[in-house]
């Protein structure tokens, strides 16, 4: 917990500082600059249509209008003293502009009346005609919904065109930058659901996948690069809003798998409101009331109670030792405070530089995608380890079954199969395969006189010593009583009598059960048209043959068929 944490407090610094590194370097590209334009005086505005009285407005401020009154006016005086400044670069939303130097309309954008879904957010790039002496220029500017605050007007400075195109997409850079990230964490969750067996998982993957869609969204209709593929403000506009309702639900999506086994968490009280609040929000838009622009001001209220809630249960459900928790904290304290600081500045007009600070949010959600990789890689192991021990108890059932229980050696269960093999692995590699069938001479003496107990100790004790003298390709069969059988593949039958003599000798040195005892055996060969009787018979013979003629010894089939 402590290495999760430091790697967390260290996401959140790196993020700290990504956020200073690209504030300084665009914010301030973004601010008003007096030296920059070419301008005398500065820019005044008019609050009110027919009101003679105009006030001075620094651009990227808040100028002030009265209730209801649709119309604002911006003048200026323009200089010719750098006649390569030619373009003039600001962004507008929910407005219809036009402008007028030296008393001839140079730029019209927009209905300049009451239309239903508005004008939408646009960047305005106007290139000015050339003027030789101080000339007006004047700006009227329609307000799509006449109960809103008047938006800023960013970056009305003059340039030339080329320097203004550069300063445009430079503010895309911090989209540049995270929306593949997006789309690898995408690509991630799909691989993650498709191939993962652990079914309470894919619920989260497909909520990461929905969160991150939404946000790829999101930051293509915040970006310029949507004015490349698709040159329709009001429509990009509108995907702004919708996907912005959509963050905080899909966000809580992914919370509520987190937290869904934690009894006090109900972040499905959460998202209902959030989807209320955009089902408003829709709904007034749908009837032409600016709904998803007008409801931000509650939208930014319930992400402050809403994520403030769900972060409470996250540190509860971490405490408790929640990893997926604990991962998933510095995702939502990054998207909830930089979402709050873009509401502030973009919607409330407290900044007024353009550059969203919400995508920084992505690089502290890579700690949440890392501890979702750490708990499927925990849970592949568990499943490993499960498949492990099945797969050992498995071979430990297959082991007992063809064991005999007493002496561990195969029973005739599996004589069948072992016997198969030999014959196969004979017939591949072109040589006969022998046998040797031992019993324990006067085994019947010893369970009458020490006792049946005595008797199955010197079984095992029996078997015992046969197995340490027998390497792995030799497979010893309990055949029955106090008969046993080795199958010696890939043997001819001086081989097997050399290996039945070796085990006569150590079974007569040792002690079974503490008792000197022998054994007789018999060996015989498989031959290439035999039978399987056949060849058990003559074995068998052989065994008995050496019973005959006095036990303790080995006697071969061809001795008993002498």
């Amino acid at each position: 917990m402590r290495d999760f944490q430091r790697i967390g407090r260290k996401g959140v610094l790196l993020l700290l500082a990504l956020a200073v590194f690209f504030l300084t370097a665009w914010a301030g590209s973004g601010l008003p600059r007096a030296e920059a334009m070419e301008i005398d005086g500065g820019w005044q505005y008019q609050a009110v249509e027919n009101d003679s009285r105009w006030q001075p407005y620094v651009p990227g401020s808040q100028p002030l209008r009265g209730t209801g009154h649709r119309v604002l006016w911006l003048r200026a005086t323009l200089l010719p003293d750098h006649p390569e400044k030619d373009t003039m670069l600001f962004s507008t939303t929910m407005k219809s502009i036009r402008i007028w130097v030296d008393g001839q309309v140079i730029y019209n954008y927009g209905a300049f009346g009451q239309s239903y879904f508005g004008d939408g957010a646009r960047w305005h790039l106007v290139k000015l005609p050339r003027i030789s002496a101080p000339t007006d220029i004047y700006v009227q500017v329609y307000y799509d919904d006449a109960e809103q605050r008047v938006g800023m007007f960013r970056t009305m400075r003059l340039e030339t065109g080329h320097t203004q195109v550069e300063r445009l997409f430079q503010y895309d850079m911090i989209y540049v930058v995270t929306m593949p990230i997006a789309a690898i964490i995408i690509g991630m969750m799909m691989v993650l659901y498709w191939f993962n067996t652990d079914k309470k998982m894919k619920p989260l993957y497909l909520s990461v996948s929905a969160f991150m869609l939404t946000f790829l969204l999101w930051a293509l209709a915040a970006s310029n690069i949507k004015e490349l593929l698709f040159d329709a403000p009001l429509f990009w506009w509108e995907i702004l809003c919708t996907t912005a309702y959509l963050l905080p639900i899909t966000a809580n999506c992914i919370l509520y798998c987190v937290l869904r086994e934690e009894p006090e968490a109900h972040v499905e009280l959460v998202i209902g409101a959030n989807v209320l609040l955009m089902f408003v929000a829709v709904s007034l838009e749908l009837m032409g009331k600016f709904g998803l622009n007008r409801m931000m001001n509650g939208f930014y209220l319930a992400l402050v109670i809403g994520e403030g809630v769900s972060f409470y249960w996250l540190v509860r459900a971490a405490r408790r030792g929640n990893i997926l928790s604990r991962a998933v904290l510095p995702a939502t304290a990054a998207f909830t405070v930089l979402g709050l600081f873009d509401g502030i500045g973009a919607h409330f007009g407290v900044f007024a530089w353009t550059v969203f600070l919400t995508p920084f949010g992505i690089y502290a959600f890579l700690l949440f995608v890392a501890g979702i990789l750490k708990t499927q890689l925990v849970h592949e192991a568990k499943l490993t380890q499960r498949a492990e021990g099945l797969k050992r108890e498995v071979e430990e059932a297959t082991e007992l079954s063809e064991r005999d229980a007493l002496t561990a050696c195969y029973n005739r269960t599996v004589m069948h199969k072992l016997f198969m093999r030999a014959k196969q692995a004979s017939v591949k590699q072109g040589q006969p395969f022998s046998a040797l069938m031992l019993d324990i001479d006067h085994f019947k003496r010893v369970n009458d006189e020490h006792g049946h107990d005595a008797g199955d100790i010197v079984l095992r004790d029996f078997a015992h010593t046969l197995q340490e003298n027998l390497d792995a390709s030799k497979y010893l069969i309990r055949w029955g009583g106090e008969e046993f059988f080795v199958l010696l593949p890939c043997r001819d039958l001086i081989e097997a009598a050399v290996l039945g003599n070796r085990l006569r000798r150590a079974i007569e040195r040792g002690k079974m059960g503490g008792l000197s005892i022998t054994c007789s055996i018999g060996a015989a060969v498989w031959h290439e048209k035999d039978t399987d009787d056949a060849f058990f018979q003559r074995v068998d013979r052989a065994m008995y043959q050496a019973k005959k003629t006095g036990r303790n010894r080995v006697c071969l089939e061809t001795d008993a068929e002498g």
